[in-house]
């Protein structure tokens, strides 16, 4: 009966010196005070446009602007939905990222909406296609998030 009862404390004290430490990990608790935000993921500043290399090309009776690389340097997808021109002259035909057709048709308008994905680190041109002699000082792009990020166009008229 002795033997029994040592085997039992012994038994105990194991079971509370694993149990305990146990408890005591679960039930810590911390206190903080302040306001604590969710992270905002703003994809317009994970998008880049090289500008630098942006020239006019005519190609028979139209004119286009081209040369102008765009990035994004993120790790989730970008959807350009919207395409601001600051332009004078001519109506816009068509317009493209890469093979992605953004837009195309005949207008005078400056806002054009469309659908063209950029995958995290890549890298597209953007082409624009014109019915005559235009110049252009700035592209507004907006992205599926509501944000959007406006570029200068150092390029010559065409």
């Amino acid at each position: 009966m002795q033997k029994l009862k040592i085997a039992l404390i012994v038994v105990i004290a194991i079971a509370l010196l694993k149990v305990y430490p146990t408890h005591s990990y679960f039930s810590d608790v911390e206190t903080s005070t302040g306001v604590f935000k969710a992270g905002v993921w703003c994809k317009s500043e994970h998008f880049h446009a090289d500008t630098s290399c942006a020239k006019f090309s005519n190609c028979f009776s139209s004119c286009y602007m081209h040369g102008i690389s765009i990035k994004n340097s993120g790790d989730v997808p970008i959807d350009v939905r919207g395409i601001e021109l600051r332009y004078a002259g001519g109506n816009v035909t068509k317009i493209t990222i890469g093979n992605c057709t953004f837009w195309s048709g005949s207008s005078s308008s400056s806002i054009f909406s469309g659908l063209c994905t950029l995958m995290p680190g890549e890298r597209k041109g953007l082409r624009i296609t014109f019915d005559s002699n235009v110049s252009v000082t700035e592209i507004i792009f907006t992205f599926d998030d509501s944000s959007s990020k406006g570029f200068q166009i150092s390029a010559s008229s065409c």
